[in-house]
C-alpha cells in the first residue's frame, strides 16, 4: 500500500540544487509535477538566491511563487509526496531515489564537467541539459545551455574581461569561509574569505552574484565566488530571464506543459 499510493504521484527527479535545475524545478512544478531536487554535492553552488540549494540548510526559500521543502530521508520524500508539497529539495543521490519509487522523469541540470551517465534506463523520459548529452544517445532529449538563451550583447575586449575577471577559484583543498553576501558591492583587493588559511580577494570591482555558502568543503581551483563587473546589470534575486527561458526548453523538451503519466492526485 506505501509503494502503492507513492507510485500514482507523477513525480520529476532533477539532479542538482543549482539555478538551472531550480528554473526547470520551478518550471516543472507550476505546469502541475512533483519535483525532487537532488543535491550534487561535487559542485559548490554560487548563484544560491536564484535556487533552492540553501533549503537543504534549513532556510525558506521561494522562487517564482514555488517554496522548497527539505526532505533528508526517503521516509521524508514519502511525507511530502502524500503532503503534496510542490517542491522538494533532498542531500539523496539517485542511486537512494530510484529505490523510493519509479521516475516518471529524469533531468539532470549539474553543471559540472566530466562524462555524462546514461539516463535512459532510469526513468520512463529522460533529459540531459548542457555539453556531454546529445538526444539518443545518453538521454532521451538533450538542451544546449546556449540554445535558444539570451547572451549579453558586450564588445569583445568587455567578454574577455568578463571571462577573466568575474570568477574567484580556491587555491587549494579545504573548509571555505565566508562573511560575504550576495548582492554586497566589492572593489579590487578586497578579502571575501579564505581558505585553510588562504585569504581569497577580488579581482575586479563589482557586485557578488554568487559565493558558495560559508562552511562548505571546496577542492582547489573550484569557483568560490561570482562577482559581476560594474558594466554588467542583472537580478541576484530569484529566476532572471535565462531561468524562465531554461525552464520553456524544458518543458518543449517533455512535449507539453502537463505531465504524460496518471495524474498526481490519483491514488
Amino acid at each position: 500500500m506505501y509503494n502503492d499510493y507513492i507510485d500514482n504521484r507523477t513525480c520529476a527527479v532533477v539532479l542538482g540544487t543549482n539555478e538551472v535545475a531550480s528554473a526547470v524545478g520551478v518550471r516543472l512544478s507550476l505546469a502541475g509535477w512533483t519535483v525532487i531536487l537532488s543535491q550534487d554535492k561535487a559542485d559548490p553552488v554560487l548563484r544560491r538566491k536564484t535556487s533552492f540549494h540553501d533549503v537543504l540548510f534549513g532556510e525558506t526559500v521561494t522562487l517564482s511563487g514555488v517554496t522548497g521543502s527539505l526532505a533528508e530521508t526517503a521516509v521524508d520524500i514519502v511525507r511530502s509526496l502524500r503532503q503534496d508539497a510542490p517542491l522538494v529539495v533532498t542531500p539523496l543521490d539517485l542511486m537512494d531515489l530510484i529505490t523510493v519509487r519509479k521516475l516518471d522523469l529524469l533531468v539532470d541540470a549539474r553543471t559540472g564537467t566530466g562524462e555524462k551517465p546514461d539516463l535512459r534506463w532510469l526513468a520512463q523520459k529522460s533529459i540531459g541539459i548542457g555539453k556531454g548529452y546529445a538526444t539518443g544517445v545518453n538521454c532521451d532529449k538533450a538542451i544546449g545551455f546556449s540554445s535558444g538563451l539570451p547572451t549579453q550583447r558586450l564588445s569583445s575586449r568587455a567578454r574577455r574581461s568578463a571571462a577573466a575577471n568575474s570568477y574567484v577559484v580556491s587555491p587549494t583543498d579545504g573548509d571555505w569561509h565566508t562573511a560575504i553576501e550576495i548582492g554586497l558591492r566589492v572593489y579590487v583587493g578586497t578579502a571575501i574569505g579564505s581558505v585553510n588559511g588562504f585569504s581569497v580577494y577580488a579581482p575586479c570591482c563589482g557586485t557578488v552574484s554568487g559565493i558558495v555558502r560559508d562552511g562548505t568543503a571546496v577542492r582547489s581551483s573550484a569557483k568560490l565566488a561570482e562577482i559581476v563587473p560594474e558594466y554588467q546589470t542583472g537580478t541576484w534575486e530569484d529566476l532572471d530571464r535565462t531561468g524562465h527561458m531554461i525552464g520553456q526548453a524544458m518543458m518543449a523538451a517533455i512535449d507539453g506543459s502537463r505531465p504524460r503519466w496518471p495524474d498526481k492526485h490519483a491514488i
